[in-house]
């Protein structure tokens, strides 16, 4: 499924003139009369690691503490 201007399609549903014909992780493609086009979720964006501000060390995540399994007697 995906949401286009709040309105929600599945493959092979319409917007306006245009059909949706592909729904990946990251865009969409649609097919209208004057061809494909294909929308992004975040056009230009690149990911990078936040890094703490300068002069403070790096914190390691805390883990979340193990369940202790309760095991039966034979």
């Amino acid at each position: 499924m995906a949401v286009i201007s709040g309105q929600l399609l599945a493959e092979g549903d319409k917007f306006g003139e245009l059909k949706l014909i592909r729904i990946a992780e990251g865009d969409v493609v649609l097919s209208g009369p004057e061809g494909q086009q294909t929308l992004r979720l975040f056009p230009e964006v690149e990911k990078h690691m936040a890094l703490p501000p300068q002069g403070q060390p790096l914190k390691a995540q805390k883990s979340k503490p193990k369940r202790k399994t309760e095991q039966k007697a034979p």
